[in-house]
């Protein structure tokens, strides 16, 4: 009897390793990059060069990011001919229950320019990376709505993703105008 059980109980942890291991497979298999960092660049910023924000004013940066709330992976200074065309926010948020990666123009006048997810994972809710849905944020600025319902559209089985993603572009404004700004202004 002692090796019956000893045997269904090893044959149950094997099964609970196998099945563990094919959801982390499936959660994983729903992930889907769709633009790379460069590939991001190049689309909200075809012919500007990059300059990482850390290299090109380090103080302001390091400050800005001690005192933004929120995640800003890296942000990038789009130049042309020595002329600032804007700047580029990469970070993410979370969706229902896995993270979105995100891009951001922001324009010199401190609008934005262009908005792209990056890497979508969840398993639905996907209809965020609709055009519509993006170009509701083009030419917004500091001080607007940006909130689900008060100028930005639900979508039905994306609400979470909805609300995150507007609450996220809400923080990057701030960011822009209390962090890039002073950036700018030091250059």
């Amino acid at each position: 009897m002692g090796k019956l059980v000893k045997s269904n109980t090893i044959r149950g942890l094997r099964f609970i390793a196998v099945v563990g291991y094919m959801g982390a497979i499936s959660v994983s298999a729903n992930a889907t990059e769709y633009f790379s960092i460069q590939q991001v660049q190049r689309q909200l910023y075809p012919d500007a060069e990059m300059l990482e924000l850390r290299s090109f004013a380090p103080t302001v940066y390091a400050r800005g990011q001690a005192a933004h709330s929120g995640p800003v992976n890296t942000t990038w200074v789009a130049r042309d001919k020595g002329k600032v065309q804007g700047w580029l926010v990469a970070t993410h948020v979370i969706g229902k229950h896995d993270y979105i990666d995100f891009a951001l123009a922001i324009s010199p006048a401190g609008r934005i320019s262009g908005f792209e997810i990056m890497n979508y994972r969840e398993s639905y809710g996907g209809q965020v990376r609709g055009s519509a849905w993006r170009q509701q944020f083009i030419g917004k600025q500091k001080g607007d709505a940006l909130a689900v319902g008060d100028g930005v559209q639900n979508i039905s089985g994306a609400t979470l993703s909805s609300t995150h993603l507007a609450e996220a572009i809400k923080g990057l404004m701030r960011y822009h105008h209390d962090v890039l700004l002073p950036a700018q202004a030091q250059q």
